[in-house]
C-alpha cells in the first residue's frame, strides 16, 4: 500500500508543477487533485500497459489535468448581481485557469500522437458539460436522477479511459465509489429531508422504526458492501484496491465522529 502511496504523491507533484503558474499562483486557490481518481487511473494504466513509461505518464497527467480543468470550472458560481468587480475577476480566473489546464493536456497528449485517445477526452468532455448543464437547470424529478447524473460527472472520465484500455470490469466499481462518496456529501441534507429519505429506501428491506440516521447509515453501509464484493471480484491489484478504499472508508467514519462530537 505504501507503494502505492508514494506513486500518488510523485504523481501529485508532477501535476502540481504542471499547473503552477505564477500569476494564477497569486490570485487563485491551488488546483485540488483527486487522489481517488489519480489512485484508479494508476491501477487501469499499470506500467506494462502502455508502450512505455512515458506514454503511461502522458495518460494518466493528461487524464488528471483533464480532470483538475473540469473541477476548477465548476469552482465558477452562479452570477451574482451584487457581487464586486473584484470577485467578478475571480471567477474569470477560474475560468482561464480551467482553460489553461486543458490546453496543457492537448499539447502533452500531442508528444504521442493518441488522436485516438484525445477524441475519446473530448467525447467525455462534451457528455460531461451536458450532464452539468442539465444539474445546473433542475433537469430532473426525483432524487435518484439526481444522484445518477452527479455519479456520471464524476465518473465519466475515468470509465472512458477504463474502456480504452479495456478494463471494463472496473467501471461498475468506479461508479459505485462515486455513489457512496456522493451520498456522504449529501448526508446531513437528505437525513433532514425525510421524503428523499425515502425515496432511496426499499421498504421491505428496512425497519420503519429506524431512525433517518440509521436508516441512512444502512444505505451506505449496503453500498459499501456491494463496493467490496466487487472489488474482489476483479481479475488484478485486488488486495491493494481494498487496502486503499477500506482506509479511506475509515477516514470518512472518522471525520463523520468527530464532526458530531464538535457539533
Amino acid at each position: 500500500m505504501s507503494k502505492s502511496m508514494n506513486e500518488i504523491t510523485l504523481y501529485k507533484e508532477i501535476i502540481e508543477n504542471k499547473t503552477n503558474h505564477d500569476f494564477l499562483r497569486k490570485t487563485i486557490q491551488k488546483p485540488v487533485i483527486d487522489e481517488d481518481k489519480l489512485f484508479i487511473l494508476l491501477k487501469l494504466i499499470p506500467k506494462d500497459t502502455a508502450s512505455a513509461q512515458t506514454n503511461r505518464d502522458v495518460y494518466i497527467i493528461t487524464t488528471m489535468l483533464v480532470q483538475v480543468a473540469l473541477d476548477t470550472h465548476e469552482l465558477v458560481m452562479d452570477n451574482d448581481d451584487n457581487e464586486t468587480d473584484d470577485e467578478k475577476l475571480v471567477k474569470q480566473l477560474y475560468v482561464l485557469a480551467g482553460d489553461y489546464y486543458s490546453g496543457l493536456y492537448y499539447y502533452l497528449l500531442s508528444e504521442i500522437d493518441d488522436l485516438t485517445f484525445i477524441h475519446k477526452l473530448a467525447s467525455a468532455i462534451k457528455a460531461i458539460n451536458e450532464r452539468k448543464m442539465k444539474l445546473y437547470y433542475g433537469e430532473y424529478e426525483t432524487f435518484s436522477e439526481y444522484t445518477s447524473l452527479k455519479v456520471e460527472v464524476e465518473s465519466l472520465l475515468i470509465e472512458t479511459v477504463a474502456n480504452y484500455f479495456q478494463h471494463i470490469d472496473f467501471i461498475n466499481c468506479v461508479k459505485q465509489w462515486q455513489y457512496i462518496k456522493l451520498l456522504s456529501k449529501e448526508k446531513e441534507r437528505i437525513v433532514n429531508d425525510e421524503i428523499l429519505l425515502n425515496s432511496m429506501m426499499d421498504s421491505k428491506k428496512t425497519n420503519p422504526y429506524m431512525t433517518a440516521e440509521d436508516k441512512f447509515s444502512s444505505i451506505i453501509q449496503r453500498e459499501w458492501t456491494s463496493f467490496n464484493n466487487k472489488l474482489m471480484k476483479l481479475p488484478h491489484s485486488t488486495t491493494d484496491l481494498q487496502s486503499y478504499f477500506n482506509q479511506k472508508m475509515v477516514d470518512h467514519v472518522y471525520r463523520n465522529t468527530l464532526n458530531a462530537e464538535e457539533g
